[in-house]
């Protein structure tokens, strides 16, 4: 069975508070789990391996250390992408892979349309980061991926885990370590893990049928569209895809500014907004 690391520190406990506080803009929403991300990242890299290197100081040679191994990190898309600065801040030498999640409506099953892994991965050490360990369905099925591409040592990177998902990630892949803040309580009719999230504007990559919105470069933003409209209110519509897919944001209403025309994440123009 995999291991479970559950980080109890002061700072973490005061910023998931911050994140589910209703109050909680998109902005400090977004700052917030980087920092909380780099507080398990600092956990999550306590093991890694090093090895002596010769140094000269000021004063004389000496011995110092250097990280003995190849670290990757493999947000899955689009949320995950909020947890990478909290790596890179203390590895900036790692790599970034992307794979994105969406589900499959024939089979209700997570697929991966998206990915650039690094080469050279089968001998990294890899984390995998996504804010919300839910259904576990995303995490299963990009560690399946990974390891197709020749992947084997990983730590799964979550803000906050479900006992259904911990379970699920476990079931799969024994072999994979789990880093987590807290794990909530079980799952409720519509798969969510409460209490939920202050705000929409990033929350868990697991497959779901709400609304994804990207910018004008038609790259991710990585961070969820609003559940409303930001043109009039509306709420999204099911099913609409994500900007590789070039499938318009619209929202349940058809009156003037019934189009999102600006990104959520960045504000640049949408690039679907001349669709209707």
């Amino acid at each position: 069975m995999s291991t479970l690391i559950v980080v109890d520190h002061p700072l973490l406990k005061r910023d998931l508070t911050l994140l589910r506080r209703r109050e909680t803009t998109h902005g400090q929403f977004r700052q917030i789990v980087a920092e909380a991300a780099a507080i398990l990242a600092y956990e999550a890299l306590r093991d890694l391996a090093v090895e002596p290197i010769p140094i000269e100081t000021p004063l004389e040679p000496t011995t110092g250390y250097r990280l003995a191994e190849e670290i990757v990190v493999v947000p899955i898309l689009r949320a995950g992408l909020g947890m990478v600065d909290g790596f890179v801040r203390f590895v900036p030498e790692a790599r970034i892979g992307h794979l994105g999640m969406q589900r499959d409506e024939r089979t209700k099953q997570p697929v991966d349309y998206y990915s650039n892994i690094p080469g050279g991965i089968e001998s990294a050490r890899v984390f995998v980061v996504d804010p919300m360990l839910a259904t576990g369905g995303s995490a299963v099925q990009a560690i399946h991926h990974l390891k197709a591409h020749g992947a084997r040592r990983f730590t799964f990177v979550c803000l906050i885990a479900a006992p259904e998902g911990i379970r699920a990630l476990q079931e799969a892949h024994p072999d994979v370590r789990i880093v987590t803040a807290v794990v909530d309580r079980g799952l409720d009719e519509n798969a969510s893990s409460g209490p939920d999230w202050a705000t929409p504007a990033t929350a868990s990559s697991e497959p779901e049928d709400k609304a994804n919105h990207a910018c004008a470069d038609h790259s991710l933003c990585g961070v969820v569209a609003p559940r409303a409209c930001a043109g009039c209110g509306g709420a999204a519509i099911a099913g609409a895809r994500p900007c590789a897919e070039r499938v318009a944001f619209r929202c349940d209403r058809r009156g003037p500014g019934a189009r999102q025309r600006l990104c959520a994440a960045c504000g640049r123009p949408d690039v679907h907004a001349g669709a209707g």
